[in-house]
């Protein structure tokens, strides 16, 4: 669809590999189920086969190795994305909760719209927990997200690493270009 329309504007939201298996492993069993789910979703599109992994390749993996796939191939469809339209940037979301401000400028200038960055950044979009909607700072969320990632780091750092040679082998960046704000 976007083919059709060259002169769209996107924003893809993302979060950093390390963000990202932290809350996998901090949600235990939910997040876990989740990524596998996600998994069989991406086999059935295709999208796992840019890693040429088998299906019990696949299937014998961690819970965390599994995570970081289908990260690395939604990483390949947001770099393939902002590779085909000029118009797309990228943003991770620790850019977006330490510069609130400035990524929601940004957001405006992209759109054309006239927003009001400083207003929408100290309201509840930003001081909200985003699953029980209870008031939640960013020291909070980073106390809860370093606290997840304490508990599951060494089994994080493996996967890390281990993702960071599978994306180079494929091809697949780990920081998406077109950033909406540097």
């Amino acid at each position: 669809m976007t083919a059709m329309r060259p002169d769209l504007r996107g924003l893809l939201l993302h979060a950093p590999l390390p963000v990202f298996l932290g809350s996998v492993a901090r949600k235990e069993i939910e997040g876990r189920a989740w990524v596998r789910e996600l998994m069989w979703k991406l086999i059935q599109a295709g999208q796992a086969e840019r890693f040429n992994f088998t299906t019990e390749e696949l299937y014998r993996q961690t819970d965390l190795q599994v995570a970081a796939v289908g990260w690395l191939a939604q990483q390949a469809l947001f770099a393939e994305a902002v590779e085909k339209h000029d118009g797309f940037r990228t943003l991770d979301s620790e850019t977006l909760m330490a510069r609130p401000t400035e990524c929601l400028a940004a957001l405006g200038a992209l759109f054309g719209f006239d927003l009001e960055a400083e207003e929408i950044a100290a309201g509840p979009a930003f001081s909200t927990h985003s699953k029980d909607r209870s008031d939640f700072s960013l020291e909070q969320r980073r106390e809860e997200r370093d606290r997840g990632q304490a508990v599951h780091a060494r089994e994080i750092a493996m996967v890390l690493e281990w993702t960071r040679q599978l994306a180079e082998h494929a091809g697949v960046p780990i920081d998406l270009p077109s950033r909406l704000i540097d």
